[in-house]
């Protein structure tokens, strides 16, 4: 047999652990990792590791940092830079966010992009799509007009 413990039954129902009933206010010997608070030694549990993405990205190396920072959101980015400013001060990280940031607010005042097969239409401020301009109905020339009336 195994090291085993004693553990009383604090509940008010009848509890089963490890194949031992243990009807309430009674104690029995159960095996220490049934019992409900057992941690194994050596384990790494979730309340231990870190929890937000710019925690994991402080804890590894600087090419892992900067390799992720054009994936960042602006919240994230801005608050890397403030725990990187108040931290380590890596002059390398640092410009690589105030870019990042600096790009980011550059896409959002000038909106998006247009792209490979958006055009800009003369005296308008919104993209159309090429495929919205074919469907458009085409205007007939005045010479068709003339010969058809």
């Amino acid at each position: 047999m195994s090291n085993r413990i004693a553990y009383t039954n604090p509940h008010a129902h009848t509890e089963y652990i490890g194949g031992v009933m243990i009807p309430p206010g009674e104690t029995r010997e159960i095996d220490p990792t049934h019992h409900p608070e057992y941690r194994a030694p050596d384990a790494q549990y979730a309340a231990d590791a870190p929890q937000h993405i710019v925690d994991v990205l402080l804890a590894g190396d600087v090419a892992t940092l900067l390799a992720h920072v054009p994936a960042l959101g602006v919240d994230d980015l801005q608050e890397l830079s403030d725990r990187e400013q108040a931290g380590p001060r890596r002059e390398n990280v640092l410009s690589a966010l105030a870019e990042q940031l600096l790009t980011l607010a550059s896409a959002q005042v000038d909106g998006p992009a247009l792209g490979a097969g958006d055009v800009q239409p003369a005296g308008t401020d919104t993209p159309v799509s090429t495929t919205e301009l074919s469907k458009a109905p085409a205007a007939k020339s005045t010479a068709k007009k003339a010969a058809g009336a």
